[in-house]
């Protein structure tokens, strides 16, 4: 320690304090009272120079005393700081940690933004071409209805035309100078529905193949002019034998390579069955009467090929 030497200092002249008047050979000298003089002015000199030592040894301590405070509260200075900057640290650390988490929330609450939107953008991009869809849809149906109409009325005209040629008598006065009437038919009895003929056979198969084309004609008698035409390559067996209301409702209708294709125009019916193994391009067919009465069916039926 620092304090060693000062103290040793200290413990000696203390001890030299302690000592008695100085011996001689084992005696008290006898002093004259020159020689009390100067012993005294000796023993004041020691005492002033013990005084000294003892100042000077107090200031050694107290500046060590004050070096130790100094460095304890350096100490605790540094101690101080270094918890300081530990709470600091601890502080930016934490604040950094936030920071970084708002930061992750923040990104998921815009990514689920955009999901959002993208959905929304979606949703009405579907719902754009869904109706875009329908309104193409709407103007097909719209134009095979139209086209099954201006067929029909074709039909109707080239058999009024036919009936004209003949002799000027009308379907009407044919049937009833055959017997027939409105309400009678020779196989749809008296519900006025003409039996169809099935299986005529209207042409080939495709590049003269061995499949034939079939086709037949059904005539609802009773004041209508309605009339239907079914082409296929077999007729599929639940087919209606008297389908008096579904004509009424859709005079058109084809069947093809027996799947039921539903209502079509004349036109559109001859192409469909000129597909799914004929492999032949139909203009189309004609259903024209022979002469010999709509109400037995008689009608002469063919399909013309390209």
């Amino acid at each position: 320690m620092a304090l060693t030497r000062p103290l040793t200092l200290l413990l000696s002249l203390l001890a030299l304090a302690q000592m008695g008047p100085l011996c001689v050979g084992g005696r008290h000298l006898t002093a004259s009272a020159r020689e009390r003089q100067q012993f005294a002015e000796q023993l004041a000199t020691q005492k002033a120079w013990e005084a000294s030592e003892m100042a000077k040894i107090a200031e050694q301590v107290a500046q060590e005393a004050a070096k130790l405070e100094d460095m304890k509260s350096r100490q605790e200075v540094k101690d101080a700081k270094d918890n300081v900057e530990m709470i600091k640290k601890a502080a930016r650390t934490a604040r950094r940690d936030s920071v970084e988490q708002q930061q992750l929330e923040d990104k998921a609450a815009e990514a689920f933004k955009e999901a959002e939107k993208a959905a929304r953008r979606a949703a009405k991009k579907a719902a754009k071409e869904a109706e875009k869809q329908a309104k193409k849809e709407a103007e097909k149906d719209s134009n095979e209805d139209e086209a099954a109409e201006e067929a029909y009325a074709q039909l109707v005209a080239a058999a009024g035309d036919s009936s004209d040629s003949d002799g000027g008598s009308s379907k009407k006065s044919r049937r009833s100078t055959e017997g027939g009437d409105d309400s009678t038919s020779s196989s749809g009895g008296s519900n006025g529905l003409a039996g169809p003929i099935w299986g005529m056979q209207v042409g080939q198969g495709s590049k003269g193949g061995p499949d034939p084309v079939y086709a037949t004609y059904h005539y609802y008698a009773p004041g209508y002019e309605t009339s239907s035409l079914y082409c296929a390559d077999a007729f599929a067996p639940d087919l209606p034998a008297s389908p008096s209301t579904y004509l009424l409702e859709h005079p058109w209708i084809a069947y093809c390579n027996d799947g039921g294709l539903g209502p079509m125009s004349q036109d559109k019916c001859g192409k469909m069955c000129g597909q799914g193994g004929i492999d032949m391009d139909p203009l189309g067919f004609n259903a024209i009467d022979d002469g010999q009465g709509v109400a037995d069916g008689h009608m002469n039926v063919h399909i013309e090929w390209a």
